[in-house]
């Protein structure tokens, strides 16, 4: 009886993250497709001239830029790393 219980969960899982899946693929196309689009068109060294120093004005410059972006507390450091 348990193992039943047990296999009907996990599959209701499986069915539950595969329509999550598909409910969130075309945010995910559209996000790194934008990522693959400014990877290529912004040069690195503007992004280090305008966020890279140790100046209080590069800081808040990152803050106005950073702030709409929708990142989950564990991808901001490699985000961060990234840039």
């Amino acid at each position: 009886m348990q193992l039943e219980t047990i296999t009907a969960l996990l599959k209701e899982i499986a069915f539950a993250s595969v329509d999550l899946g598909w409910q969130m693929s075309p945010y995910l196309i559209f996000g790194l497709s934008v990522a693959a689009i400014l990877h290529l068109l912004v040069p690195v060294s503007i992004v280090t001239k305008h966020l890279g120093g140790s100046r209080i004005r590069d800081l808040f410059k990152a803050i106005i830029i950073g702030t709409p972006l929708p990142l989950c507390s564990c991808s901001v450091i490699p985000t961060l790393v990234t840039l």
